[in-house]
C-alpha cells in the first residue's frame, strides 16, 4: 500500500467521519425539531383542557348562583305568603270579634247604628261649618249669582258621592250569610 492508498483510506475515512457526523447532527435536528412540535401540540391541548375545565367551572359557577338566586326569591315568596296568610288570619279573627254579640239588645244596636250616626254627624258638622264660613267671610254676598248656583251643584253633587260612597261602605262591610 501506498502513501496515496493510505492518504486515501484516511481521507475516505475523515470523509465518512464527516458525512456520518452530519447525517447525525440533521437526524439529531429533526429528532428535536419533532420533540418541540410533539411539545408544543401537548401544550396546545392541555391549554385547551385547561379552558374548557375553567368554562365549566364557570358554568357551574353561574348555575349554583342562579339556583341560589332562585332560593332567595323562592323563600321571599314563601316568606311573603306566610306574612298574608297571618294578615288575613287576624283580619278574620277582627271580623269575627266584631261580630259576637254581647247579650244586650240595647248594647248591640248602639253598635250597630254607630256608623250610620257618626256619618251623619261629620255630614251635618261640614255643612254648618261651611254656612258659617259662608257667612263670616261675605261669600254668599261676593259671588254673583252664576257662581254661587255653579258651587251649589258641586256642593251637592260631593254629598251625594259622600252618600252613596258611606250608604255601599256600609252595605258592602256588612258580613254575608257566607262569612258568618
Amino acid at each position: 500500500m501506498s502513501i496515496l492508498d493510505g492518504l486515501g483510506v484516511i481521507a475516505s475515512g475523515g470523509l465518512s467521519s464527516v458525512a456520518g457526523s452530519a447525517i447525525a447532527l440533521i437526524g439529531t435536528q429533526l429528532t428535536k425539531r419533532e420533540e418541540r412540535k410533539s411539545l408544543e401540540i401537548r401544550m396546545q391541548h392541555e391549554t385547551k383542557l385547561r379552558e374548557v375545565e375553567a368554562q365549566e367551572i364557570a358554568s357551574e359557577n353561574a348555575h349554583a348562583l342562579a339556583m341560589a338566586d332562585k332560593k332567595i326569591q323562592q323563600t321571599e315568596n314563601e316568606g311573603q305568603i306566610a306574612q298574608d296568610i297571618e294578615e288575613t288570619k287576624a283580619f278574620k279573627q277582627s271580623l269575627k270579634a266584631q261580630l259576637i254579640g254581647t247579650g244586650s239588645a240595647l248594647v248591640d244596636g248602639i253598635r250597630g247604628i254607630m256608623r250610620p250616626l257618626i256619618t251623619m254627624y261629620m255630614l251635618i258638622v261640614m255643612s254648618l261649618m261651611s254656612f258659617y264660613i259662608f257667612q263670616v267671610t261675605g261669600l254668599f254676598d261676593a259671588y254673583p249669582m252664576g257662581a254661587m248656583i255653579e258651587l251649589n251643584q258641586k256642593i251637592v253633587n260631593q254629598i251625594l258621592f259622600l252618600t252613596a260612597t258611606t250608604v255601599t261602605w256600609w252595605f258592602g262591610s256588612r258580613p254575608s250569610s257566607i262569612r258568618k
